[in-house]
């Protein structure tokens, strides 16, 4: 963990290559992907970035997904590597079956690993941080 330059409380969690989907795009991308975590404001999220080179040259981030208290984190059973980002209220079966308008109502995120492992370490890290804010 390391403190982002400006930024006295936000945390550098973990950071790494992540596939992502888009709703309208169903194409997958590579995006270099940041965690970070504010203790002080009990805020996290995730940005990601076209590239690892945009975000260490400090480029606008592609996206940015608020991770909070009334966030799930979503195994897709079909598909082994992947994980889903969406709000507490979208059925967790359901998530991979949602129509598009749906998606794009409740903005959920769908990434996927390289691995097994990689999945389990970010899926791990975002759980842990959703966790502290319910119990705080």
């Amino acid at each position: 963990k390391r403190n982002l330059n400006g930024e006295t409380d936000l945390v550098l969690v973990k950071e790494g290559m992540l596939a992502k989907r888009g709703v309208r795009n169903f194409a997958w991308k590579k995006r270099f992907c940041r965690l970070f975590f504010s203790p002080q404001r009990k805020e996290a999220f995730l940005q990601y970035f076209k590239s690892e080179g945009a975000a260490r040259e400090k480029k606008d981030a592609a996206g940015t997904v608020p991770i909070i208290k009334d966030t799930q984190i979503v195994l897709d059973p079909r598909k082994e590597h992947h994980f889903h980002i969406a709000p507490i209220g979208v059925p967790s079966e359901r998530v991979s079956r949602l129509s598009r308008s749906n998606k794009e109502k409740y903005r959920i995120y769908i990434f996927k690993a390289d691995t097994l492992e990689k999945r389990r370490t970010w899926v791990n890290q975002l759980r842990a941080m959703i966790d502290s804010f319910k119990a705080s």
